[in-house]
């Protein structure tokens, strides 16, 4: 954690994504995580806005991450976005990469499935692009961190796999 947020400041247009097992851990690392951010002025206190979880603040800079499919806004759960705008319960958000980049304006009484997105569950994260993917395994001794993130060559996304262990 101490690690992700100190190279955030050099890597805030980047994508930087905290993996837990569990939701209530995700939701802590969220918490900490723009808490950090905040206090070090990387991003500012931001703006209320409704989600089906309850009020979150954010303000440009923020990551983010969509919850539900969307067609009307072209989103889909997991989708992580940059916050470039906020108001009260309105957000714009900057999605995609390269030439699929788009800016998605959200107001919170048509679609409020969303959340902080500095940190997301393994199961989420499946197949995101992110540059740096920190896994984060506390809340069962007997659930240890078995993920095994590859990167392939030349490739910036990120594939999961359940690992193994070997019988010999």
């Amino acid at each position: 954690m101490r690690f992700a947020l100190s190279r955030q400041r050099n890597v805030v247009a980047k994508t930087t994504l905290i993996l837990a097992h569990l939701r209530r851990d995700v939701r802590m690392l969220n918490e900490l995580a723009r808490d950090k951010l905040v206090e070090r002025g990387i991003v500012g206190e931001g703006h209320s806005f409704r989600t089906a979880d309850g009020i979150r603040h954010f303000n440009a800079g923020d990551q983010i991450v969509f919850l539900k499919n969307e067609g009307a806004l072209g989103v889909k759960n997991g989708l992580i976005g940059r916050v470039v705008e906020a108001a009260p319960n309105l957000i714009t958000v900057m999605v995609g990469e390269g030439d699929q980049r788009r800016q998605v304006t959200v107001e919170s009484r048509s679609y409020n499935n969303l959340d902080h997105g500095y940190a997301t569950t393994i199961h989420k994260a499946q197949g995101a692009s992110v540059r740096l993917a920190i896994p984060a395994s506390f809340s069962s001794p007997r659930r240890p961190c078995r993920q095994v993130l590859r990167r392939p060559p030349g490739s910036r996304q990120v594939p999961m796999r359940r690992g193994r262990r070997s019988s010999s």
